[in-house]
């Protein structure tokens, strides 16, 4: 007997949620905070779509039309109700925001929110703006800050304490310097935009907060913390566990961080999915008794309240509930569905954290998660047949390989991308990292449970020093492995998109033998490839000078193809010079080279004269088109007689005075200023 040939489904109609997601993230990004007035247009259109799509969607009989109409009605709908999200998650709309009194208010009361962070001059508070103060009148405020408090009158802070605050709050804004960290959206999407650095004598302290006061999920945090700090005496180990644990980092050592990161395991230390996957492996070990398929399910309900209970106690941090939050979604879908499809349970997963938090869709921390988790997805099945061990830990030892190498594949395009490297150890140092985590984890939990057995808890903490010692050491010799080359590794953002769509074609050319997703793949390539040779070119022909600005520091470059030349400057920078200023420009700038000049203060860039003034100049005449003040003391009137100069650059190493002293001089002599310190860093090119 002959039976009806069955239409292999699409992904889209196998993972609805694969059309439900563009839309929502489409309306994520093309959101601009400083369209209010649009709002009730744009709710109008949010509720007309929707009432399109429910209308057609009882239609009886659907033909090409009326499902077309459904479709883009619920793009729409969805696109919609993505802005509305961001606009009702963004703090500026909100009528008590703090900035909208920024003008008019004497000072603000705040609440720290965490226990002080230790800087290098200063203690970083962050609050929570609860009212402003306006002469003898009080107004509800709302609004997160930083305010730095210098430390040498600085007071004795604790979290929860109330603060009276000064008005003297500072727009966050970048300095301006090449390809650096762009530190001001970053707290724009935290919802934080004012900072300000005073000393301890602005404070006045409203109110200590006490302990009891504090919420219980807080209470309970501490004393874990506690626990550890009682137990655990070396500073290494008990920074890396309290960032383990419960996501404090305040204690990390930077050196040990960088090491992480450049052997791609620093998802150890944030509390991530990979936590979360340790826990559920304790609880299905736990659970190990349950061995029939039928009864699977059981696993997954059992572990889902003891991973948020985890999550409580280190303290909710959005890492972790993004992960615990995905989790939840996965292990509900895998325990009620015969035939979960793990795909669409993960962008439903995306989907609501999106819906919920929308601005989470730029966190580094999100993408990677989403990345690796849809990689190992996608990837470790057809990974794992590469090879079939007989032996039952060899199979164990190939299973974390497989994981990290089909994590990698989607996860490096990204980690380049972001971070400029490719840790050619991974492999080595995620099977060991997982391994180490899970341990530490585990004796971790087990040292703040027996805490109250002082002998057995100190037996703990001692066994956990020596395994983060040992397992340090090893990271520390794996980071001296891989090529400095790939440490300076770029993509732009075209490229990072041809990329996955190489990796895309690939991938269904294999699986599916499809020849046009080989014909995709092979044009992506090709465009790439001409994408990097596009930009090699324009980088051996380009010519700049860059004036940074590093807060009371000068470095003047004369960047030249691939070489950068240093006109004035330290020879040596320190560590957060060298890592958050110069490394970025260099590695976007591809330099190679890096050398002291030894000629005199008169150079010749993108066809204008620049000259470094470092001392009073007289009786002579020198036409520039820039001269770069690099001396406190000037003459207005004898530097535009000199010179007669387009720009006047006010390098940032003077004070903030002395520089709109300049300036205001300058202004006289009808002399065009650029501040460093104000206007960011001074950009000369072609």
């Amino acid at each position: 007997m002959k039976r009806w040939p069955l239409n292999k489904a699409y992904s889209w109609e196998t993972a609805p949620f694969l059309r439900l997601l563009p839309p929502l993230v489409a309306g994520i990004v093309l959101y601009s905070g400083n369209v209010a007035e649009y709002v009730a247009w744009i709710v109008s259109a949010a509720i007309f779509s929707f009432i399109v799509f429910v209308g057609t969607s009882f239609v009886r009989r659907q033909t090409d039309f009326t499902r077309a109409i459904i479709f883009f009605s619920l793009q729409f709908s969805l696109f919609f109700t993505a802005w509305l999200s961001c606009y009702y998650n963004d703090v500026r709309n909100d009528r008590d925001w703090m900035g909208e009194s920024i003008n008019t208010a004497d000072a603000y009361v705040a609440r720290l929110v965490q226990a002080p962070a230790e800087k290098e001059k200063t203690w970083k508070l962050e609050v929570d703006v609860t009212n402003a103060v306006d002469s003898d009148r009080v107004t509800s405020a709302n609004g997160r800050a930083f305010v730095y408090v210098y430390k040498y009158d600085a007071p004795a802070l604790k979290e929860g304490d109330a603060l009276v605050l000064p008005n003297k709050w500072q727009r966050i804004s970048n300095r301006g310097n090449p390809y650096e960290f762009d530190y001001a959206t970053y707290c724009a999407r935290n919802n934080i935009y004012y900072q300000q650095f005073i000393s301890g004598r602005d404070i006045v302290i409203h109110q200590y907060a006490d302990e009891h006061s504090l919420p219980w999920i807080r209470r309970v945090h501490h004393w874990c913390v506690r626990q550890l700090e009682w137990h655990i005496t070396d500073r290494a180990t008990l920074g890396l566990l309290k960032a383990m644990l419960f996501d404090d980092r305040d204690m990390l050592d930077g050196e040990l961080t960088e090491a992480y990161a450049q052997t791609g395991i620093v998802h150890i230390i944030a509390i991530s999915g990979g936590h979360i996957t340790i826990f559920f492996v304790l609880v299905a070990f736990l659970l190990g008794w349950i061995r029939h398929k039928k009864y699977r399910w059981v696993k997954y309900i059992a572990a889902i309240p003891l991973i948020w209970i985890y999550v409580v106690v280190a303290g909710a941090p959005p890492s972790a509930v993004r992960a615990a939050t995905m989790f939840s979604i996965l292990g509900i879908g895998f325990a009620l569905q015969k035939t979960p499809n793990g795909i669409n349970q993960l962008l439903a997963a995306a989907f609501l954290l999106l819906v919920t938090e929308p601005m989470w869709l730029y966190s580094i921390g999100f993408q990677l998660s989403f990345v690796a988790v849809l990689s190992i997805m996608l990837f470790y099945r057809p990974v794992y047949k590469w090879w079939s061990p007989v032996n039952k830990i060899a199979r164990m030892l190939w299973g974390a390989v497989a994981v990290s190498v089909a994590a990698e594949i989607l996860v490096a395009p990204l980690v380049i991308y972001y971070f400029h490297l490719f840790p050619l150890q991974f492999i080595i140092a995620n099977v060991l990292a997982y391994l180490f985590m899970g341990v530490i984890l585990v004796l971790g939990m087990l040292l703040i449970a027996m805490s109250s057995i002082y002998h057995v808890a100190h037996l703990i903490a001692e066994v956990t020093t020596i395994l983060s010692s040992w397992f340090n050491r090893l990271v520390y010799a794996l980071q001296h492995l891989n090529f400095d080359s790939l440490h300076q590794l770029t993509l732009t953002e075209l490229q990072l998109v041809l990329v996955y769509v190489v990796i895309s074609g690939i991938t269904i050319f294999i699986l599916k033998k499809s020849k046009p997703a080989f014909f995709a793949a092979g044009i992506a390539l090709v465009l790439f490839i001409a994408s990097v040779c596009f930009v090699y070119v324009r980088i051996l022909q380009q010519e700049m000078l860059i004036v940074y600005n590093i807060s009371k520091d000068n470095r003047i470059e004369l960047i030249t193809g691939t070489t950068a030349t240093v006109l004035d400057g330290k020879d040596s920078v320190n560590v957060a010079t060298r890592n958050f200023v110069l490394e970025p420009a260099h590695i976007n700038l591809h330099i190679n080279e890096e050398r002291k000049s030894e000629k005199d203060n008169l150079v010749r860039v993108a066809d204008k004269t620049v000259f470094i003034l470092n001392q009073p100049v007289k009786d002579t005449l020198i036409p520039a088109d820039v001269v770069i003040l690099n001396s406190k003391y000037a003459d207005m009137a004898e530097i535009k007689r000199v010179f007669q100069p387009g720009v006047l650059v006010i390098p940032a190493k003077l004070s903030k005075g002395k520089a709109e002293n300049i300036s205001m001089e300058a202004g006289q002599q009808g002399i065009r200023v650029h501040d460093v310190g104000n206007d960011g860093a001074y950009i000369l090119s072609k």
